[in-house]
């Protein structure tokens, strides 16, 4: 009898065992069930929630009005040295983020927030932003001719680049600032980290005060002499300490398209 509840505590502890290595490695194994019909009625009740004329009224104002401009505009530009001469540009039309890209990117704000608790994470900004006419026609290449991911979850930029509309994402942060205008209160953000020991935990600033700066634009965007000559996203490093004085916690995770070539 003994040797029989000691083989079955044994079996007991290796299927556990066996059941928590399983669960690490399929995504799939998530115990927490989405209620349906309380996930639908959020989406049909959101005041966010459009419907299908409205789409066409987005699309076909974008096209009608700014894409034969922006068309013309990449069309004609022409540098110095003549790094930038085309015709027939496709103008951006979507950006494109795989969803499991859109979750991995919500995972790390949310351990950003655990990291972080005394500051309130909002929402994510989707800035919008163009890469420099000097980027590659294909900014991204397969050099070693081998996909670090799957083409469904991480489809790669190839494709005319060189000066393309495109948006980056940014976490924001809450601050009230009673201006009378909500979205005052939601404020994209870097980190400036407590330390070394984690660049990710630390004082959240505002991103665009930062980028104003280190271009030279005052608040009421006159241009004045830069203070900083170049913005850079990465973190910078202060030789006298080697302490990381700030952290970026943007993305550009979103593939625009079409990026294809005529």
């Amino acid at each position: 009898m003994k040797t029989t509840r000691t083989l079955l505590l044994i079996t007991i502890v290796l299927l556990t065992i066996l059941l928590f290595k399983t669960c690490n490695k399929e995504e799939s194994c998530n115990h927490s069930v989405l209620n349906e019909n309380e996930v639908i009625a959020n989406y049909k009740n959101s005041r966010h929630t459009i419907n299908i004329g409205q789409v066409a009224d987005l699309f076909d104002n974008y096209k009608d009005r700014f894409i034969p401009i922006i068309k013309q505009m990449q069309d004609n530009i022409d540098t110095n040295n003549g790094i930038l001469q085309r015709d027939h540009y496709l103008p951006t039309e979507y950006s494109l983020m795989p969803l499991q890209k859109l979750k991995d990117y919500i995972n790390f704000i949310e351990v950003l927030q655990q990291k972080n608790p005394e500051q309130i994470i909002s929402g994510i900004a989707i800035s919008f932003g163009a890469y420099n006419l000097t980027d590659s026609l294909n900014i991204e290449k397969e050099s070693t001719g081998k996909r670090k991911e799957s083409i469904l979850n991480d489809p790669l930029k190839i494709g005319d680049y060189r000066g393309r509309l495109t948006t980056f994402m940014t976490p924001t942060y809450y601050s009230e600032k009673n201006t009378g205008y909500d979205a005052d209160n939601h404020i994209p953000f870097y980190i400036i980290p407590n330390d070394n020991s984690d660049v990710f935990k630390g004082e959240y600033r505002s991103l665009y005060k930062y980028l104003d700066s280190i271009k030279g634009y005052a608040s009421n965007n006159n241009k004045i002499e830069k203070e900083i000559s170049k913005a850079s996203f990465l973190p910078t490093f202060n030789a006298a300490n080697a302490k990381i004085t700030i952290q970026s916690v943007s993305s550009n995770e979103l593939t625009d398209m079409p990026p294809r070539q005529p």
